[in-house]
């Protein structure tokens, strides 16, 4: 496994779902590259308008945040301000007047400002993408009915993971895996510091819904089924469940205790056109969700989420209504949900968490243009 860090490191493959890159005809200094580093840690600086081209084309499953210079943002931003995985393009130059007519996330000459307003966007796209990686591109989204082999064998392979007795070894293969990757990162260490210090099972939400590095790798591993890495993340797999499982029980008794039947949640989510065409061409089948779903009692919260169409024109603003029969006598625990209000940041969102690898059934689509 340790060679295998090391060659991650080395090749520099993200194992987070955000890129920052800065387009400049002059190098960085050290200090700039730490300070970006600190927000999104995948960080790749071009002086080459076209060669850094070729690398945005190159990652069309990744997100990225990008920075570019004055000089080269009339060239260079409408070639890029369409592509669906660019979610921000920031400019950065002397006189802001000058870029107001190119379409960006902010023109700044104060880079102070820039840190900030990049914190701010990445810290919204962390709170509304908390399931992103059940729909992105790639393999997260599942007709079970034409991929059944694959979605078997990622499901054994995650029943296998969570029937695994956890472990401090295991919790130790995950952080030796984070430090590795992380290695030139010292705001990053200290939190894996702390998390190595502080953590307890009975915690497990409480560390999946915050920014932490655990919950960036293990949603980028479910995504991308990356196996070396969800084997590293093993523990967490399983304590997150686990405790979904000990939260279930008692949340669907409550939930009968009104004399319902019926719990209906929803799910706001920005897609691709080619992944919201995937679902209109899948009705009335099941789908499987790789990761863990986050959902709301309230619909208003999740069409917060849905985001708005009108500043990201190559997304597709979805909301999903989800029915889910409570029976008390059911198997729901396999795949159990439970309300993690007192665990989540957002506290006063009414989150309902499902547990990964939750299985559902599209019963109809409705457009509104």
């Amino acid at each position: 496994m340790a060679d295998k860090l090391f060659s991650i490191e080395k090749d520099k493959v993200n194992l987070e779902d955000l890129t920052i890159i800065w387009l400049d005809k002059h190098s960085q200094d050290l200090n700039t590259k730490t300070r970006l580093r600190c927000i999104i840690n995948f960080l790749r600086i071009f002086t080459d308008l076209h060669l850094c081209l070729e690398y945005i084309q190159s990652i069309p499953n990744e997100w990225i945040f990008i920075i570019v210079s004055g000089e080269l943002s009339f060239e260079f931003i409408p070639l890029i301000q369409n592509l669906p995985q660019v979610l921000h393009i920031y400019i950065f130059c002397q006189y802001p007047e000058r870029y107001s007519s190119l379409k960006s996330s902010g023109i700044f000459n104060n880079q102070e400002f820039l840190y900030s307003q990049l914190s701010k966007d990445v810290n919204y796209f962390y709170a509304t993408h908390s399931t992103a990686a059940s729909f992105l591109p790639e393999k997260s989204l599942r007709d079970l009915t034409k991929d059944t082999g694959a979605f078997f064998w990622f499901r054994l392979f995650i029943t296998a993971l969570i029937s695994m007795p956890s472990s401090d070894k295991a919790k130790q293969d995950l952080l030796h895996f984070a430090r590795v990757y992380y290695t030139d990162n010292d705001l990053e260490l200290q939190r894996i510091n702390n998390f190595d210090t502080t953590y307890k099972p009975s915690e497990a939400l409480k560390w999946y819904s915050s920014d932490s590095f655990v919950y960036r790798l293990l949603n980028k591993a479910i995504r991308t089924e990356n196996i070396d890495l969800l084997f590293a993340c093993r523990f967490f797999i399983t304590d997150l469940h686990h405790q979904l499982e000990s939260l279930h029980k008692p949340y669907v008794e409550r939930i009968c205790s009104y004399d319902l039947d019926e719990l209906l949640v929803y799910h706001g989510q920005q897609m691709t056109s080619d992944d919201f065409n995937k679902l209109k061409a899948n009705i009335g089948e099941l789908i499987s969700i790789n990761s863990f779903l986050s959902t709301s009692l309230d619909r208003q919260v999740a069409l917060i989420y849905a985001g708005d169409k009108r500043i990201h024109p190559t997304m597709e603003s979805v909301l999903f209504k989800i029915k889910i029969n409570i029976n008390e006598n059911s198997e729901t625990h396999q795949h159990p949900f439970a309300s993690i209000s007192e665990f989540s940041r957002f506290d006063d969102e009414q989150e309902v968490l499902f547990s990964l690898s939750s299985m559902f059934r599209i019963e109809s689509i409705d457009e509104q243009l």
